[in-house]
């Protein structure tokens, strides 16, 4: 594969081993660097390749001629991830994306900049994807759905059709949002998690999220099997 852009990955952790891999064996990129902030380094190479203190990264890297990365997952519920994807475009550099040549994105969904899509997943016709947005193996978005900016969707998550995932929000392993559900941002949805009816912003929520109590099969038909 013929590397034709320079990347650095921003983050020395797991993340940033993983990404290393995904986008030197499976995309147009070539990483020249790894890059941290200075209280965090912990190591000067990476892979034989530099960790660059990111208060110093334009000095060492010029904006004009790299893009960035930055492999942090959902710590601090995405805003350490956000946050330096903001600071790394204000040096500058162009965010990059890495969408898995396994995945499937339909020709007329929308993926914002700077996400990571791992093998896979799914992205049906019509739905969106933000910025910054983290797609674990396996991920289902469907079709008229919207993912907000800053999220992060682990292994095997489901999102059914015309879902609103709030930004800022983490859905765990095998969670699953049911049609029409509007989940607010800044929640947290736990591993297994089924969404049944909405989420307010700021929620956790761990097992079944269901505000009605369904008693009949005609009410289970009105409200979950709506066209």
């Amino acid at each position: 594969m013929n590397k034709q852009q320079n990347l650095i990955i921003i983050g020395a952790g797991a993340f940033a081993e993983v990404a290393y891999e995904y986008f030197t064996h499976d995309s147009n990129y070539r990483v020249v660097a790894f890059s941290v902030e200075r209280s965090f380094i912990r190591q000067e190479t990476l892979f034989d390749l530099p960790v660059v203190p990111f208060e110093e990264l334009e000095q060492r890297f010029s904006p004009d001629t790299h893009s960035f990365f930055v492999a942090i997952t959902y710590f601090k519920l995405n805003k350490v991830r956000a946050a330096l994807y903001r600071q790394a475009k204000e040096k500058g550099y162009s965010p990059a994306s890495y969408i898995s040549s396994q995945a499937f994105v339909w020709q007329n969904a929308n993926i914002g900049e700077h996400c990571f899509i791992f093998e896979k997943s799914v992205v049906q016709p019509f739905a969106s994807v933000g910025n910054n947005v983290i797609m674990w193996t396996g991920n289902f978005v469907g079709h008229h759905s919207t993912v907000g900016d800053h999220c992060f969707l682990g292994a095997h998550s489901a999102i059914n059709g015309t879902v609103n995932l709030g930004a800022f929000t983490f859905l765990g392993s095998n969670a699953t949002v049911a049609n029409h559900v509007n989940i607010g941002s800044h929640s947290i949805i736990s591993a297994g998690g089924l969404i049944l009816s909405d989420v307010e912003d700021g929620q956790v929520v761990i097992g079944t999220w269901r505000k009605k109590t369904l008693t009949s099969s005609s009410r289970l038909n009105t409200e979950f099997f709506l066209d």
